[in-house]
């Protein structure tokens, strides 16, 4: 019984980085990556309407995403998933002041250079950050692959402690229980 709590316990505390550290960082990260598009989707809006509702939502998308950015640079593992936030992150926010740039062009009447840009320039802006995103959530897969790994073989190798505890215990009471039969 205290091989089986033990091994409990033990597989227990394998588990806990991959759901407190991994599983938060992949959440903000996923997160922080549809506030950005949802960013992008309200930046097309505006310029084909030219409905201010759609910069209200942008800047409150804006400020979700950089809660998402900050959230997973808390959360990062490792030196790499950190940097690759922080370069999707300056991606997000060159792209953002951009596209801003954009909504005060339109909103100056110029409406027909404010669609090219974000076409252009602006379209490459997105595309590069998109791609840094994407590389933050590969690193945060991998991590997790590994966690899972390894709690996969840290629960094999209690399984046997396991199984061995409960071979030996099953021959202590067949000893004592013939050493029994013989008084």
């Amino acid at each position: 019984m205290l091989i089986a709590v033990a091994v409990v316990l033990a597989f227990t505390a394998d588990e806990r980085p991959l759901s407190e550290r991994d599983v938060e960082y992949a959440n903000a990260v996923a997160t922080a990556a549809l506030n950005a598009k949802g960013v992008a989707n309200d930046q097309r809006g505006f310029l084909l309407s030219g409905d201010l509702i759609f910069i209200h939502e942008a800047d409150r998308r804006i400020s979700d995403a950089r809660t998402n950015f900050t959230a997973a640079v808390k959360a990062a593992a490792s030196p790499t998933q950190r940097q690759a936030v922080n370069d999707a992150r300056s991606g997000f926010e060159r792209w953002v002041q951009t596209m801003q740039g954009e909504f005060t062009t339109f909103q100056a009447g110029d409406r027909q250079s404010a669609i090219a840009a974000s076409l252009g320039p602006d379209r490459t802006l997105r595309k590069t950050y998109e791609r840094s995103l994407a590389n933050a959530q590969a690193l945060d897969a991998h991590s997790i692959e590994s966690a899972t790994s390894s709690s996969a073989a840290a629960s094999s190798w209690w399984s046997w402690i396991l199984f061995a505890g409960l071979v030996t215990a099953l021959v202590i009471g067949v000893g004592v229980a013939f050493r029994n039969d013989l008084s």
